[in-house]
């Protein structure tokens, strides 16, 4: 048995319409645009100064720069929590507090007890100031417009196959089907190719019929890392849920200060290589890994996940779950499935996906 992956139900069951897209150049585009009418600015803590309106309360806090024209930076409210984590003050007190106080307390806290002197605020100016982030001067800034468009171009190269998975909706309700996202926190696209199956004869001598799909997500203020993650599957459902998820793959990047120019030189050629890659390749791939055997006994299997660079515990657990999973750990195919059913317990993300990534590289071994 497989995995299933839940991020894109996730985004599907969340998102608000003004964050869903229809295609890839409406994504574009709004990225494009943010990014136009955004800028970053350099400051010291004494500089931002958080500020209440005494004539209207439901305002909240706001913020402005001693230095310069008087300007008001509203924060998002992940900004907001960002200030607070600086300030070393815990944000669900403060978004309690009246905003005279909470103003007070972030200034105090921020004077006294700020994590770092330097910040870099990432500013939208739009008919307003939007304080979009707040992060350390070494945070590595890519635009999201940037990961869409890498995405395009991949997709116009390989020629189009890459496409929004369908949905029984998808003609009455097209956005609320659609798998592309994009909010001020982070930015979230998911594609298949339905055109080019992968096709092999699984253990038991039936027909598997798989799919590839892939994950990308993206921030421009902190939210989270980018990551490009690859898979086969089985189907995806209506809500969004990828069922029967083989080959799971990840690369992430951290927004360190040499993050942008990694993912321009890391990411899109990642993204490339796996979209053309050969249907028939993958499916010798998985073909072999379903006959090649390990050992005909439980210790045996055990003896070469250790020699897999497994812990003796790890793999204990990996044959015992391909046991109950597939009725024994005879072969490549086996090992996997029961390592990618162990991972579905890990309650830790990160933990989880070191695993999967670990228990994925198995599959190489019948390249």
């Amino acid at each position: 048995m497989t995995t299933n992956l839940m991020q894109a139900s996730s985004q599907w069951a969340t998102r608000p319409d003004d964050e869903r897209f229809l295609s890839l150049q409406e994504l574009y585009e709004s990225g494009l645009a943010d990014d136009q009418c955004s800028s970053h600015e350099w400051i010291v803590n004494a500089d931002l100064v958080a500020k209440a309106d005494p004539e209207n309360e439901s305002a909240g806090v706001h913020f402005s720069l001693k230095s310069g024209p008087e300007v008001k930076l509203t924060p998002t409210h992940w900004a907001f929590g960002q200030v607070c984590q600086q300030a070393t003050v815990p944000v669900r007190h403060i978004r309690k507090l009246h905003p005279a106080l909470a103003a007070m307390d972030i200034n105090y806290c921020m004077d006294k007890y700020a994590v770092r002197e330097e910040q870099k605020l990432l500013v939208k100016r739009n008919g307003g100031a939007l304080m979009r982030s707040v992060t350390s001067p070494s945070y590595g800034y890519i635009p999201n417009h940037l990961v869409t468009k890498s995405v395009m171009h991949m997709n116009e190269k390989t020629g189009n196959y890459w496409e929004i998975p369908a949905a029984s909706y998808s003609q009455a309700d097209p956005r609320r089907a659609t798998t592309l996202y994009k909010g001020d926190r982070n930015q979230f696209i998911f594609l298949v190719d339905p055109h080019r199956p992968v096709e092999f004869a699984g253990t038991d001598g039936k027909k598997e019929t798989l799919f590839r799909g892939f994950f990308i997500t993206n921030s421009e203020v902190g939210n989270m890392v980018v990551g490009i993650t690859t898979f086969l599957y089985r189907y995806v459902c209506d809500n969004r849920i990828v069922w029967g998820a083989e080959d799971v793959k990840e690369i992430r990047m951290r927004h360190s200060k040499f993050s942008p120019e990694r993912f321009e030189r890391e990411g899109p050629a990642y993204l490339m290589r796996y979209a053309e890659s050969s249907p028939a390749l993958l499916e010798d791939k998985l073909r072999n890994a379903a006959t090649i055997e390990i050992g005909k006994t439980r210790d045996k299997g055990i003896e070469w996940l250790v020699d897999q660079s497994f812990t003796k515990s790890e793999a204990t657990r990996v044959v015992e779950f391909a046991e109950n999973e597939e009725g024994g750990s005879r072969s490549l195919w086996d090992i996997v499935n029961g390592g990618t059913a162990l991972a579905r317990g890990i309650k830790n993300t990160d933990d989880r996906i070191d695993f999967e990534r670990k228990v994925s590289k198995l599959l190489d071994l019948a390249a």
